[in-house]
């Protein structure tokens, strides 16, 4: 069965392709539909959210997931909340996922936190969304959906975790978001010795993922991934241009 797999990191629904000023910063502004369009041209039987928002008022959205998922064609979706920013104590922001295949089971899996923050790096609670889906012949795949936090502490306990949950998986994974590493991170050597990249799998183990600017200062890098359990075959990988987001989307289309 061929299955396709998509990763996002929708930044909120921020759009980035306004004109660059002089100054070399860039602005943004809010347009999910940018978003959703994306998601319609890739069209992924199951679709992986970074960066999305419920109730959250400084976005003035009520469900980023729902609105996606309806908006996009989905049946079913999942938010899990990482945190509630200050200035919008009632709201949350987390990852989430939407499937055209129904969940078994839906849970929110926490990282914990360094115990003390040791360097200059913005510091965020982050979670891991970890859902069980059916397929139509009624075997089943654990499908993890990640946003790994920007400092060395955040990493090595995102990666802990993530072994800890892979390792303890009933079912073939698919493991997939923006894990704030490039692929030599000595890190994700862990991740590997448990799961196949998609992108290696098909010889394009660099494949850029972050910005979706190209005016922008930062260099162009991969960030984002879909790994998969050995039993699974990746037959393509890619990107969507986009600037819809700060990050590209990414997809692999799986045999399962």
């Amino acid at each position: 069965m061929k299955l396709k797999f998509m990763t996002y990191n929708i930044a909120s629904g921020r759009v980035f392709d306004r004109p660059m000023p002089e100054d070399k910063k860039y602005k943004s502004y809010l347009d999910l539909n940018r978003c959703i369009e994306v998601i319609k041209e890739v069209n992924p039987d199951f679709l992986g959210l970074n960066e999305i928002n419920e109730d959250e008022k400084r976005f003035g959205c009520k469900s980023q997931p729902e609105e996606i998922a309806k908006g996009a064609g989905f049946e079913y979706w999942y938010f899990g909340k990482a945190i509630s920013f200050p200035s919008s104590p009632d709201g949350a922001y987390g990852n989430a996922q939407c499937s055209h295949l129904p969940f078994v089971s839906t849970s929110t899996v926490h990282i914990p936190d360094p115990e003390f923050p040791d360097e200059e790096a913005y510091y965020e609670h982050r979670a891991i969304v970890k859902n069980v889906i059916e397929l139509p012949d009624g075997r089943r795949l654990c499908v993890m959906q990640v946003h790994v936090g920007l400092a060395i502490g955040e990493h090595q306990n995102a990666v802990v975790k993530l072994c800890e949950e892979i390792d303890n998986a009933e079912y073939p994974v698919v493991l997939m978001g923006d894990f704030n590493m490039r692929p030599y991170d000595f890190l994700m050597d862990r991740i590997r010795e448990r799961l196949v990249s998609a992108a290696e799998a098909t010889g394009n183990k660099y494949i850029k993922t972050f910005p979706s600017n190209p005016e922008l200062p930062s260099k162009p890098i991969k960030i984002d991934y879909i790994f998969v359990s050995p039993s699974i075959k990746v037959n393509a990988v890619g990107t969507f241009d986009s600037m819809a987001s700060d990050h590209l989307p990414l997809w692999a289309e799986l045999e399962i």
